[in-house]
Parts: C-alpha cells; sequence; structure tokens
C-alpha cells in the first residue's frame, strides 16, 4: 500500500463483500489488518449492523464506514449516538 499512497492516493474504501449487505457486524479482525495496513483515510463496509460497529470504528481509528441496510432497517439510528 504504499505505492498507492504514493501515486497520490489519501482515501481507502474497503469493503469485506462476505458481509456486504448482511447485518452481521464488521469484520473486527479484518478492520484492524487494513487499519494497520492503511495509515491514511479509510472507510470501510460489509456488514455494519448497529452502534457497536460504530464503536469499532473509534477503537481501529477508522474514519467512516458505507452503511445502507442498517439504517434502512432500523438498527442503526441515524443520526448516531454513542453513549
Amino acid at each position: 500500500t504504499p505505492a498507492l499512497a504514493d501515486a497520490g492516493l489519501d482515501t481507502l474504501i474497503f469493503t469485506d463483500v462476505t458481509r456486504d449487505g448482511t447485518l452481521r457486524g464488521l469484520d473486527r479482525d479484518l478492520m484492524a489488518q487494513v487499519r494497520q495496513l492503511w495509515a491514511h483515510t479509510l472507510i470501510v463496509g460489509g456488514g455494519v449492523a448497529n452502534t457497536d460497529d460504530v464503536r469499532l470504528l473509534q477503537d481501529e481509528r477508522i474514519e467512516g464506514a458505507i452503511v445502507g441496510r442498517a439504517i434502512y432497517e432500523g438498527t442503526l439510528p441515524y443520526p448516531v449516538t454513542l453513549d
């Protein structure tokens, strides 16, 4: 990934297609691995289900997530608020 950053790529959007649209939650280990490999802005997707996934974003210092079904199905409130 250093070559991508050296080429000017600033933001990476990574989607776990095995979880996309499933509401199974983000894969914590996979998200940690991607964060470790990419030090720049990271947006993830694939399985986002609820505020636990938002906390994972905070824990792993991931800048954002793509959500759709979680908001549509009402499992992730909008706007998101964490206690």
